[in-house]
């Protein structure tokens, strides 16, 4: 096997990497598009229901800062 052979086939097997590790990067990207999709999705229905309906989203909220407080508290105590 000669050497522009040996070149022509290293070079090849560089390509075949690059589109796989290419290939790979354009996935993780499709997975954050998609996860920020769902996010989205799900704070504009939360936050559509908040304007819905005040009163429920307010005593929810005050438990969720309760909790919230009562978990830190706990923490920082232990």
């Amino acid at each position: 096997m000669d050497c522009d052979s040996l070149y022509i086939a290293a070079n090849k097997a560089l390509t075949i990497w690059r589109v796989f590790i290419m290939a790979k990067n354009t996935m993780s990207i499709i997975k954050g598009v998609a996860t920020g999709i769902a996010v989205g999705v799900a704070v504009g229905y939360v936050g559509n229901m908040a304007q819905s309906n005040k009163k429920e989203t307010k005593k929810l909220a005050k438990k969720a800062a309760t909790t919230i407080t009562g978990m830190m508290s706990n923490f920082v105590k232990g």
